[in-house]
């Protein structure tokens, strides 16, 4: 139980049914969005080092929400003072698994979005600059990690204040504002970066404000990081109460960086199915066509060129099921995925040839 007991006491109101909607809002369409990008990528035979990271992160994901549901059904969203020691236990230890499950899912997102521009532009200087953002990614969330597993001795004292010997939670919370602050750092970088790249390339316009839009919305993650690193305080006593939001905005930052990260090639499966469904109208109509016009005529003579005229449909309807070069109905990604070439043509005329002759 808490020492610090208030009177008189809050209402006994559970906020935990909130977070359990928010969970269940957020993580279904994040593995939407990761299932249709691995697919696509597969099919394509793109995938790559980002796609791993970003699967990756969905896992955790999935682990971040179960986590924070099962907190809910131990009381996570009631004040303390209304919960007994199991129970602030219980939820203890379960929020201090969630925050290890949150730093590593919100820097494989970072390193996903990293990898993915060094696929798409990869030279020296970018390449560096990229390597040292996930170096530090990769510290500021060693070091919350690290801050979690110290602050008490043994570790079992965070969740059972009884046993052993625990430090100031100050560490902790000062480490957490660091990862926090460097995350809103890496959300700008992460969405404005593809951004400046991809509208250098040879795209068409519509195109580029599509992918530039979908990257932007990392922005909108980067609002719920910073939401949540104000959420946590040094002194409060209320923790299965008051963490309560802070663990609804963990759920959210997550999601919302899993999915504006897989929102690239979505326009491709949009006009994947819609392709899909043209192709299945207009067979269906040429078979109403060849049904119509094939009765009271020679039975035979309509049987065998009925069989025909439904091969070339058949044969034509898989010519429109390939991709065509011209791009403007691919299911493909937006953003190419292969290194960008730079190529120079040099034009030799006649008076260039001899003048090397003469000089020979």
């Amino acid at each position: 139980m808490a020492s610090t007991r208030p009177d008189p006491l809050p209402p006994n109101t559970d906020i935990g049914p909130m977070m359990v909607a928010i969970a269940y809002a957020f993580i279904f369409p994040a593995l939407i969005t990761t299932a249709f990008r691995i697919w696509i990528r597969a099919r394509d035979h793109v995938l790559g080092y980002d796609d791993v990271a970003i699967s990756l992160a969905a896992c955790l994901s999935i682990v971040l929400s179960a986590l924070s549901i099962e907190g809910v059904r131990h009381g996570k969203g009631r004040h303390i003072w209304y919960l007994d020691d199991s129970q602030t236990a219980t939820i203890g230890k379960l929020s201090w698994i969630n925050q290890i499950v949150l730093f590593c899912a919100i820097c494989l997102i970072k390193i996903s979005v990293c990898l993915l521009v060094l696929r798409i532009k990869n030279t020296k200087g970018l390449r560096y600059f990229l390597y040292a953002v996930m170096a530090l990614l990769v510290v500021t969330t060693i070091i919350p990690i690290i801050a979690l597993c110290i602050e008490c001795r043994p570790i079992e004292g965070f969740w059972h204040r009884t046993i052993g010997h625990c430090h100031s939670p100050d560490f902790r919370i000062y480490s957490i504002y660091l990862q926090a602050a460097y995350s809103v750092l890496t959300d700008l970088l992460c969405s404005l970066l593809p951004i400046l790249i991809v509208w250098n390339l040879q795209l068409a316009l519509n195109k580029k404000v599509g992918v530039c839009v979908v990257m932007g919305m990392g922005l909108v993650a980067t609002a719920f990081a910073a939401v949540r690193a104000a959420s946590l305080s040094t002194t409060t006593t209320d923790t299965t109460y008051a963490y309560t939001y802070t663990g609804s905005w963990m759920i959210i930052e997550t999601n919302l960086g899993i999915i504006a990260t897989n929102l690239a090639p979505m326009r491709g499966v949009v006009n994947l199915f819609r392709r899909r469904v043209v192709q299945y109208s207009q067979n269906r109509s040429h078979m109403h066509t060849l049904s119509k016009s094939g009765g009271g005529g020679n039975p035979t003579h309509d049987s065998v060129y009925g069989r025909r005229s439904e091969r070339d449909m058949l044969a034509d309807a898989e010519a429109r099921r390939r991709p065509t070069s011209s791009g403007g109905g691919s299911d493909q990604s937006e953003i190419p995925l292969k290194a960008i070439l730079q190529t120079r043509t040099y034009d030799v005329t006649d008076h260039d040839v001899h003048s090397i002759q003469e000089r020979a």
